[in-house]
């Protein structure tokens, strides 16, 4: 077997310079790597910083909108936007009666219904079965109401859950109801609350635009129309034109408090609490907090 030539001394010293070119290469793409990774966890942590004390800025500008809620002389019933300064921040904050959605707890049959053929687009037929099953669930007997549902129909569904014969407790409570699904949840989540059993109704000076659509029968164009002239302020604004079998203008006892604080890149943060206020009381026992809402991030311009 003949041996293999050794290469030129020179020529070893050009594949050791090679490798060594590559391994140097390496090197820079690994360190310029893991800081580029650093960087990200960086401004990750800073990121999630900011939003941590933007959270606590807008809790603490809500507690006092709460106050002066709990303060006012007579309740409100429609929106009211005020500003106030936490740690040298400017958070504004907007109350609304929670009597502008429906309530979960206290709303009718008709209402519920109404409700799943305009914001979930159900027929009449599912809708009925669905608004029933709802009463089912919240209400404290075993009659089933029509088409609705007690112990032995979601036993017979298979269903994992059963009817809980009180109020619901959360919105997402809802998804427990048999019949209801995830799509139909997600197109009427932005309408609903549960505030107690008070408000059967709905306030349409206090209602989003959501609910509006479903005081006006569907019509959206009128719904946010009636929306941008409550807005401006309109004295003469006509509702003659809403379903009056929903319309239920008496003083709220809770109230929707959302907190906008504007973060360092140009978003602003929202931070949405539901309060129950009694102005029988004084101080911190004056505020019970119903419900807080997961904090959204969105555009500065929104």
């Amino acid at each position: 077997m003949r041996p293999i030539p050794a290469r030129p001394r020179h020529q070893q010293r050009g594949v050791v310079l090679v490798a060594v070119l590559w391994i140097a290469a390496a090197l820079v793409l690994i360190v310029a790597g893991i800081g580029s990774s650093a960087k990200g966890e960086v401004r990750s942590a800073d990121g999630f910083r900011q939003r941590i004390a933007a959270t606590a800025l807008a809790d603490g500008a809500i507690m006092l909108a709460a106050r002066d809620l709990a303060a006012a002389a007579t309740p409100t019933n429609a929106p009211v936007a005020g500003a106030y300064r936490v740690d040298g921040r400017p958070v504004a904050v907007e109350a609304s009666p929670s009597s502008g959605w429906v309530n979960l707890n206290a709303a009718g049959r008709e209402l519920l219904q109404a409700m799943l053929m305009i914001r979930a687009g159900l027929v009449e037929r599912d809708a009925v079965r669905l608004a029933a099953a709802i009463v089912d669930w919240r209400d404290l007997d075993q009659m089933p109401q029509g088409d609705g549902g007690e112990d032995e129909a979601y036993q017979a569904a298979g269903s994992p859950y059963r009817p809980f014969n009180g109020g619901f407790q959360t919105p997402e409570d809802l998804l427990q109801v048999l019949g209801m699904s995830f799509d139909v949840f997600d197109s009427i989540k932005d309408c609903i609350a549960v505030t107690g059993a008070d408000g059967g109704g709905v306030n349409p000076m206090a209602a989003p635009v959501e609910v509006l659509q479903i005081l006006t029968g569907g019509d959206a164009r009128l719904a946010e129309a009636i929306a941008a002239r409550r807005a401006e302020g309109d004295p003469l604004l006509d509702l003659s034109a809403l379903d009056g079998r929903f319309i239920d203008r008496a003083p709220a006892a809770s109230y929707r408090l959302e907190a906008q604080v504007a973060l360092p890149d140009g978003r602003r943060l929202s931070r949405v609490l539901w309060l129950r206020v009694n102005r029988a009381r004084r101080g911190a026992g004056a505020v019970t907090v119903l419900r807080r809402d997961p904090v959204t991030v969105r555009s500065g311009d929104v």
